[in-house]
């Protein structure tokens, strides 16, 4: 249950639409990987930063500060035209794996422009355990088949100390376009 959060869902325009995708995303995630997230690159190597004290996670990005990442285009061809449904307003998109044993501290974003964007996490595989985020000292953890949305510029940490990985598609979306305010 997610309470207390910055950003209301119910005034997230694209709720629906998302929510609707969660089914097809999970089937391509699992087509292409099965049960297991070896191979998939940490998520530093695409940021470059120290968030992952455990290298527990990983990302497939599809679109990085509004670059393609080519390479994963017909992989991951649901996402990609989920993406390219919302034009311009997504800067970034891809499949976000927390390992089992894993956490990211608390921190705020800090990626040029951030404050534009609100990130909107779309649950496909949440296991049973303690999986959940903070945000600020709002307490939440993911139900599969709902989206929510993040607020990057409040302090903000995940875990997974369950036994298997926690799958969230994550989408950066211009506010302005996105939610009302």
């Amino acid at each position: 249950m997610v309470t207390g959060m910055v950003y209301d869902i119910n005034k997230f325009v694209y709720k629906e639409k998302i929510n609707i995708s969660i089914p097809k995303l999970k089937e391509e995630f699992l087509s292409v990987h099965g049960n297991s997230t070896d191979g998939i690159p940490l998520y530093s190597d695409y940021i470059g930063n120290s968030l992952d004290p455990k290298n527990k996670w990983k990302m497939v990005v599809v679109k990085i500060m509004g670059e393609w990442e080519e390479k994963n285009l017909k992989t991951y061809p649901v996402l990609a035209d989920l993406v390219k449904s919302f034009g311009d307003i997504c800067r970034g998109a891809g499949y976000s794996i927390l390992d089992p044993d894993g956490y990211v501290p608390m921190h705020t974003d800090t990626e040029e422009g951030h404050e534009n964007y609100v990130i909107c996490h779309v649950p496909i595989i949440i296991p049973d355990g303690d999986v959940g985020f903070l945000e600020g000292d709002s307490r939440g953890t993911w139900k599969e088949g709902e989206c929510f949305l993040l607020d990057v510029e409040t302090p903000h940490s995940i875990w997974n100390y369950s036994d298997k990985p926690r799958i969230v598609v994550l989408l950066e979306l211009l506010k302005e376009k996105s939610y009302e305010i």
